[in-house]
Formats: structure tokens, C-alpha cells, sequence
């Protein structure tokens, strides 16, 4: 606990000498998070898909963080965000069909893992690694073999 009071402290300093450091804000968010201090690591995230939204991976940490946080909701709004603002978004998809699977929404994960394998399937192994239960829908895996090629 305390080395991550320490490393909060340290980013703080380094955010002073340079606000806008991708690299200090999103390690200052990391020890928040490690720190149990969700809130300000959605905010740190929050500021950092700003400050340059082509950094895949700080949307997919923003959206995961609210999903942690049982807010689905945010956590897809999310990704739509990144697939609007993100160059790199071809995953993005397939986190928001885990997203939704996950709390039930069935028929919205289906409908939206389509649109993720329309704009790319060779992703689509990625799904397995957010959410492995998957691997036991048979609509799913039915959907993913419409699109081998």
C-alpha cells in the first residue's frame, strides 16, 4: 500500500514539470488504480484519451476501468467514442461485445460482435482473451465461422 502512495506522489511531481506527459498520467492513473482509487483513475484515463485519442490502449484501459466499476454503459460509450476518434479501432468491437455478454445483453453482444467481424475478423481471437466464456456460445462461434474465409 505504501509503494503505491509512493508512486502516486512521484507521478504527481513529474505531472508538475510536465501536465501534459502521456506517460506520467497514465502511470499516475495505474498507481491510483493499484491503490484502490478508481474515480481518479478513470479520470486520469479520461484526460489522456483527450490529450491523444490514437493511443489505443488508453481506451481500452478506460472502458476495462468502467467496467470494473459496473458501468457498462460508460464502458461501451466508451468504445463507440474510440471507434469514432481512434484510427486504430478494429478491436474495439469485440471489447464491447464482452462488455455486453457480460451483463446479459445477449442479442445487443451478437449484433455488435457482427459489426466487429465485418471490419475485422482476424481480430476476432481477442474476444476469447477478454472474455473465455465464450468460447461455449454456440451462436457465437456459429457467427464467427460465417465469416472464415
Amino acid at each position: 500500500e505504501k509503494k503505491w502512495l509512493n508512486a502516486i506522489s512521484s507521478f504527481e511531481r513529474a505531472m508538475k514539470l510536465d501536465a501534459k506527459n502521456i506517460f506520467y498520467l497514465t502511470a499516475y492513473a495505474d498507481a491510483n488504480y493499484q491503490y484502490s482509487n478508481i474515480e481518479e483513475a478513470i479520470s486520469c484515463y479520461e484526460e489522456a484519451v483527450e490529450l491523444n485519442p490514437n493511443i489505443k490502449s488508453n481506451w481500452i484501459t478506460l472502458a476495462n476501468l468502467y467496467f470494473e466499476n459496473k458501468d457498462v454503459e460508460q464502458a461501451v460509450a466508451v468504445m463507440d467514442e474510440a471507434e469514432i476518434k481512434c484510427s486504430k479501432a478494429m478491436e474495439f468491437g469485440y471489447y464491447k461485445t464482452a462488455f455486453l455478454y457480460a451483463v446479459g445483453k445477449r442479442n445487443e453482444a451478437i449484433s455488435v460482435l457482427e459489426k466487429a467481424l465485418i471490419k475485422g475478423y482476424k481480430k476476432h481471437k481477442l474476444l476469447f482473451k477478454i472474455l473465455p466464456d465464450l468460447k461455449q456460445d454456440n451462436m457465437v462461434i456459429a457467427m464467427i465461422e460465417q465469416f472464415k474465409k
